[in-house]
């Protein structure tokens, strides 16, 4: 019999200690499933921000091992940027056949009477889809473009305002718009967001990508 202060047999603290090694393993076995739940999360929460960063929904059927995680990382983005390039080019083909459709119909009745009136004029063009006109105590007002040749422009503009135009063409009308309402008419970016109704951080943002555009070096 022991009691007290009287140390336990050595069975007894045998036992004890294994039980103590097998609560310590059970422990470890606890935290090590912790991680790794926690490993797995973290992994579909990135999966889940790259998919709504790109509008792509990736699909991971099971946890990414750690040593390909780059690798996959990698396969999603050559992945993201290939469908884009694929749904850029099915947009322009998309639009190249509407125009060459909406080509052969005249039009509104106005613009339509403007297309056989300046058939035979070489410097007057009307576009496909024009829809734009309006009164005038004259008749009525269709808008169009007109061709100015080359022995009408300066030959100190022409040099200037060809790489402009081309640079130009390549943004969106809205920033080509708000360039020339501030740099050629003078108005203020305030004004132009009150004309627009567009925020004045847009404005600013639009006549930075058009200086930039015409400070690049392409052509």
């Amino acid at each position: 019999m022991w009691q007290g202060c009287c140390p336990a047999p050595p069975e007894q603290t045998q036992s004890i200690s294994d039980r103590k090694g097998v609560f310590g393993a059970r422990r470890r076995v606890r935290l090590r499933r912790h991680t790794d739940r926690e490993q797995k999360v973290k992994e579909r929460g990135e999966a889940r921000a790259l998919g709504s960063a790109t509008g792509i929904r990736p699909m991971i059927p099971a946890p990414i091992p750690s040593r390909s995680r780059f690798m996959a990382f990698e396969f999603i983005q050559i992945w993201s940027r290939s469908r884009r390039r694929a749904r850029a080019q099915a947009r322009a083909l998309l639009r190249s056949q509407i125009l060459r459709a909406a080509a052969d119909q005249p039009g509104p009745p106005a613009i339509a009477l403007a297309r056989s009136r300046y058939a035979d004029h070489g410097h007057v063009t009307i576009d496909p889809l024009e829809t734009e006109c309006r009164l005038h105590t004259d008749g009525i007002e269709v808008r169009a473009w007109v061709l100015v040749p080359h022995g009408d422009v300066p030959a100190r503009l022409a040099d200037i305002l060809a790489p402009s135009i081309v640079k130009l063409s390549q943004l969106p009308p809205r920033v080509r718009q708000i360039f020339f309402l501030r740099t050629a008419y003078a108005i203020t970016t305030r004004d132009i967001a009150f004309l627009l109704d567009v925020p004045r951080r847009y404005v600013r943002r639009a006549i930075l990508i058009a200086i930039a555009s015409l400070d690049s070096k392409r052509k």
